[in-house]
């Protein structure tokens, strides 16, 4: 994408030169993935494979899924439990994820489970370069059609700590004539329930016609940063385990994802010293809280177009300040900067300059800051004595 630049002369004695443009060039690159390295299905349904990217795209995302056999003792076996060959996918502009079919056959035969593999063969967009990420392979479990398993639709939710809820979804792997409820609960590990997240139990009830179902888990901000990710588990139990076994993904993964920062900036814009009372004083602040003790480097140095100089009025350096874990918002933190004392009078005031450098990305520092160094000194001028004495004829030499 463009926009113009165009200069503006303040009068008709000043000529610009014509607009320039600005190029926005798009960096990001898409990496598409499989939702799962595991999925299962009933013979004679459908086995539904999900594709999706890791962000939204301008463009359509368009490749395929290959359906292969296996070398294994469980293998199923090509144009009689399932279909081989390359389903197309496409994942709009707007959307994550897209799910292929990948046509099973009921055999029959009460078998146990065969297995298959399905990978994503290529994935290219008109709009630009798709990588493919991990996992790019999944295994197709075919269950016998005498039971029906359920399963979560992936088994790693990732979620920002600041996005309110996050959505699990659990699927039925085959066909019922009747409503079946499931229970999915909550399992604390790392994240605490009532600080990170909200505890849930809830019944799902699945119509014969349905296929999948979600349900929302409040996610808790409690405005600390740096705390790191957080998990917990995501289970669930069917009426009768016997008819309605549990599938490839028993368990869902939620991850907290910490991904906040710290902005750290000076408690003012100019700090003032007497050149006779130094050292200078310059303070900082943090929010919000971190649940780490967070460090920044003070460095002082001379103006662009110097007035204080470095050794001369000031030390020139690094000071470290650090601001210990769980200390409260807008707390200030200080370092002093000694101040040069040459007790010369009636010098010009003159400033040098204090930056704040961060640790890390995840430290968002505010601009520079100013250090004034007012000269206070006031000469007193006086007679260098009361008496004074010549001979006649001779100037009377009189000193101040």
């Amino acid at each position: 994408k463009t926009f113009t630049v165009t200069l503006q002369p303040p009068n008709s004695r000043v000529v610009v030169s014509p607009p320039s443009q600005v190029l926005i060039v798009d960096n990001y690159v898409p990496t598409v993935t499989l939702t799962s390295t595991t999925y299962m299905t009933q013979e004679g349904q459908p086995a539904q494979v999900c594709v999706t990217k890791d962000l939204l795209t301008a463009s359509d995302i368009i490749g395929v899924i290959t359906a292969n056999p296996i070398v294994a003792s469980n293998a199923a076996t090509p144009l009689v439990q399932f279909k081989n060959g390359s389903y197309p996918f496409t994942i709009a502009a707007g959307v994550r994820v897209t799910c292929v079919n990948i046509t099973t056959y009921d055999d029959k035969i009460m078998t146990d489970p065969r297995v298959f593999s399905a990978s994503i063969g290529q994935a290219t967009s008109t709009g630009g370069a798709v990588t493919m990420g991990n996992p790019s392979t999944a295994q197709v479990t075919i269950v016998d059609n005498s039971v029906i398993p359920f399963s979560f639709v992936t088994n790693n939710v990732p979620v920002p700590k600041n996005a309110n809820t996050t959505t699990v979804c659990l699927q039925k792997l085959g066909n019922s004539t009747q409503t079946i409820s499931v229970t999915v609960y909550t399992t604390p590990l790392t994240a605490l329930p009532g600080v990170d997240f909200t505890p849930v139990q809830q019944t799902l009830s699945f119509l014969p016609s349905d296929t999948i179902k979600c349900l929302s888990i409040p996610i808790l901000d409690d405005g600390i940063a740096f705390t790191g990710d957080k998990i917990f588990k995501v289970g669930f139990n069917t009426s009768s385990t016997t008819l309605y076994p549990k599938g490839s993904i028993p368990e869902s993964t939620v991850t907290i994802q910490d991904q906040s920062v710290v902005r750290v900036s000076f408690t003012a814009p100019i700090y003032v010293v007497r050149q006779s009372q130094g050292p200078a004083t310059v303070c900082i602040v943090a929010t919000p809280r971190a649940a780490v003790p967070v460090t920044v480097t003070v460095v002082a140095g001379e103006d662009p177009s110097p007035s204080a100089r470095a050794s001369t009025d000031f030390s020139a350096g690094s000071y470290v300040i650090t601001i210990p874990a769980n200390t409260p918002p807008q707390s200030p933190f200080c370092t002093n900067i000694p101040i040069v004392d040459n007790r010369v009078a009636l010098q010009p005031n003159k400033t040098f300059t204090v930056t704040l450098q961060p640790p890390n990305s995840r430290v968002v520092v505010s601009p520079p800051s100013q250090v004034l160094i007012v000269d206070n000194y006031v000469p007193t001028v006086t007679l260098t004595s009361t008496t004074y004495t010549t001979q006649e004829g001779q100037p009377a030499q009189v000193c101040v």
